[in-house]
C-alpha cells in the first residue's frame, strides 16, 4: 500500500503484516507502527518524529534519515536501511538491528546492543554509542569510532578495511578482517607513525591491509586468533 506524499499521519497506529507499505508523507506525534517478518516499511521522508516502529523477525524498515526521537523495537536481527546518505542517529533504545547505510553516512548509534552498522561503498563515518556493537566500513576510506568503554567489534573484509581510520580501538575491542586466516601466513606489523596514531598492517600471501589506528601501540601487543567463522581476529593487550 502507499500513504500519499501530501498526508501528515498524526499519532498513527499502523500495522503492516505483509508486502511494502510506503509512506511518502511526514508521520507527526506518538504514533506506533509494527512490521511483520518478511514485510516492509518504507518511509521516504527524514524524521526526528516520536514513533516508536516494531520489527519482528526477518522485517525490514527503509527511511532517507533518521533521527533520535524513533524508537525501533527488534527482538530478532532485523534489517534497517538508511538511504538517503548525510546525518543519521540512533535511539538509545534501538538494539538488535543490522542497519544498512546506501549511501555515505555519518551514523551514531546510540547504546543499545548487538547493531551492525554496514557501511555504503562511499566514505562513512560510524560512531558507536556502546558495547556489543559491529562497525562494518564497506569501503571508501571509512572513519570507525568504537565506544569509549569499547566492547565492539571493528569487521569486514581486508579489502574493505584497507585505507580505514579506527579510533577509540583497546579493552576487549576486536578486528575482525573475514577474509584472512590465523596462522604463521599471517603477520602483523605495527608503525607509531605520530605521537597520536601509527599504522597496522596485516600482510598475507604477499597482500598487505593497512588500518590507521589512533592511539599508541606495539607490534608484541596485538593478537591474532580465530574469529570462529574462517577468519581473524585481532585484539591488543
Amino acid at each position: 500500500g502507499i500513504i500519499s506524499a501530501s498526508t501528515l499521519v498524526n499519532d498513527a497506529s499502523i500495522a503492516v503484516s505483509a508486502g511494502t507499505l510506503t509512506i511518502g508523507g511526514q508521520l507527526l506525534g506518538t504514533g506506533q507502527i509494527s512490521v511483520a517478518s518478511g514485510a516492509v516499511l518504507d518511509y521516504l521522508a527524514k524524521t526526528d518524529a516520536l514513533q516508536t516502529i516494531t520489527l519482528s523477525g526477518a522485517a525490514t524498515l527503509e527511511t532517507k534519515s533518521v533521527g533520535a526521537g524513533m524508537l525501533i523495537k527488534s527482538t530478532t536481527a532485523a534489517t534497517f536501511d538508511i538511504t538517503g546518505g548525510g546525518s543519521a542517529k540512533l535511539n538509545n533504545a534501538d538494539a538488535n538491528l543490522t542497519v544498512h547505510l546506501l549511501q555515505a553516512t555519518t551514523l551514531t548509534m546510540g547504546s543499545g546492543s548487538f547493531i551492525t552498522a554496514d557501511g555504503s561503498a562511499g566514505k562513512d563515518k560510524i560512531v558507536a554509542g556502546g558495547a556489543n556493537q559491529t562497525l562494518t566500513g564497506g569501503g571508501g576510506a571509512d572513519q570507525l569510532i568504537g565506544y569509549a568503554g569499547f566492547g565492539d567489534t571493528f569487521k569486514d573484509s581486508a579489502a574493505h578495511l584497507n585505507g580505514v581510520t579506527i579510533r577509540q580501538f583497546g579493552g576487549n575491542d576486536v578486528i575482525d578482517l573475514t577474509d584472512l586466516a590465523p596462522g604463521s601466513g599471517l603477520t602483523i606489523g605495527w608503525s607509531q607513525t605520530a605521537n597520536t596514531y601509527g599504522t597496522l598492517t596485516l600482510s598475507e600471501g604477499g597482500v598487505a591491509t593497512h588500518i590507521t589506528l589512533y592511539g599508541r601501540f606495539t607490534t608484541s601487543g596485538f593478537h591474532q586468533a580465530s574469529d570462529g567463522a574462517g577468519g581473524v581476529a585481532i585484539t591488543y593487550t
